[in-house]
């Protein structure tokens, strides 16, 4: 019997944080403290666990699908930070990027440097030390054959094929016909019975009941007492407290290098400006977007104005479902690869880069996003390069 502290953390350190001690796949007790100044009251608990879990909001990170082919990890790794700029739109030392593999899949999966390292802060002030940080999404059971929905206080968390996300209910309502276009056979949801009614009638669906905080995290101990979800600490091979009685020979190494550290307080510091100045410019840039893109509402904030045009059935919902009836043409197509997607912001048209083996299979391509509602046409005409074809789509919702 192993047993593990878990943590839900909340959207910043100053929100509520749910927490449960967990002997394999039973919860033992549970609770919530307000804020990560309250971390601190748990910590006499850590001492008795063989793993403490932390799962970040599912909101905070991202994660894609990876080809297997990878077997390094140094180029794993690699693959991943490269594969999550690119998704992001963010360079690689603003983000903490990590991969993680099985005889079946490989992930990789990213979220802002600054919340890792934040709550890693939080709970070494409180005397803990996490050993698996991850999503709470990804710390769900999924498979190709199974996936996961579990609803959450107005938010809902879908695990299947190794992935997932976090999405507020009423756009996972609105939205989880088009994400879960090639469902899996079976999915298990937890809590509100509406989440079934977007899965398409093949699939079977077992609802297993209330999906309170306890019943959630029952079912995220039981998930993680059988495979560990991927972790942004994955280097850590063991805990501190487990050599803590080697270390004494080498203390006055450690006060050699803690006076070494002091010269890299400095560059802590421009560290955090210049990651201060950047959030200012991402600021500025999504203000000065939502301006020139919706003049009438340039008052209001851009995040509340999206996540009320969302809900409302407003057009810019439409990259998600373009996103999904894309995977879908792609999976039925079989022969054409989606290489990068573009937005053209003065034509309001999606640019999306192709390869194929034939010219014939790029026509196979468009016709079937036309059957799923997505106008196509060539954008600049295909290129022949030996024995693949290349070029740019534009795709738009018909």
């Amino acid at each position: 019997m192993t047993r593990r502290l878990l943590f839900l953390l909340g959207r910043t350190e100053r929100d509520l944080t749910r927490w449960a001690i967990a002997s394999d796949a039973e919860v033992l007790d549970f609770g919530a403290v307000e804020d990560a100044g309250g971390l601190s009251t748990i910590t006499p608990y850590a001492s008795g666990v063989a793993e403490i879990v932390a799962l970040l909001p599912g909101e905070q990170v991202a994660c894609r699908r990876m080809p297997t082919a990878l077997k390094s990890a140094a180029k794993l790794k690699a693959a991943a930070a490269y594969l999550m700029e690119d998704e992001l739109g963010e360079a690689s030392d603003l983000l903490e990027i990590g991969a993680a593999t099985t005889s079946s899949l490989s992930v990789a999966f990213a979220a802002k440097a600054e919340v890792v390292r934040g709550w890693l802060a939080a709970f070494k002030a409180a005397g803990m030390e996490p050993d698996v940080l991850s999503a709470d999404y990804l710390a769900l059971a999924s498979s190709i054959d199974e996936a996961t929905i579990i609803a959450d206080r107005g938010r809902v968390l879908a695990a299947f094929a190794g992935v997932g996300f976090a999405l507020e209910r009423d756009l996972f309502l609105k939205l989880g016909p088009e994400l879960f276009a090639s469902p899996p056979g079976h999915v298990r949801v937890l809590g509100d019975e509406a989440l079934a009614g977007v899965l398409p009638t093949a699939t079977a669906v077992d609802v297993t009941g209330p999906s309170g905080d306890s019943a959630i995290l029952r079912e995220i101990a039981r998930a993680v007492s059988a495979a560990s979800p991927p972790n942004f600490l994955q280097k850590r091979l063991f805990r501190r407290k487990q050599v803590a009685g080697a270390i004494g020979p080498w203390r006055r190494a450690a006060a050699l290098a803690a006076l070494l550290a002091g010269a890299a307080f400095a560059s802590m510091i421009a560290d955090g400006a210049r990651f201060a100045r950047a959030e200012a410019r991402w600021t500025e840039t999504a203000k000065k977007l939502h301006q020139q893109r919706f003049p009438d509402a340039a008052a209001e904030d851009p995040v509340d104005y999206a996540r009320g045009r969302l809900a409302t059935g407003g057009g810019e919902a439409s990259f998600m479902l373009i996103s999904a009836r894309l995977a879908s043409a792609v999976e039925a197509s079989g022969a054409v690869q989606v290489n990068r997607v573009r937005y053209d912001l003065d034509r309001g048209d999606y640019i999306v880069s192709i390869g194929s083996k034939s010219d014939a299979a790029v026509e196979a391509f468009k016709a079937e996003l036309g059957r799923l509602g997505v106008a196509a046409s060539d954008s600049g005409g295909f290129r022949r390069n030996g024995d693949t074809w290349s070029g740019d789509v534009k795709v738009r919702l018909q």
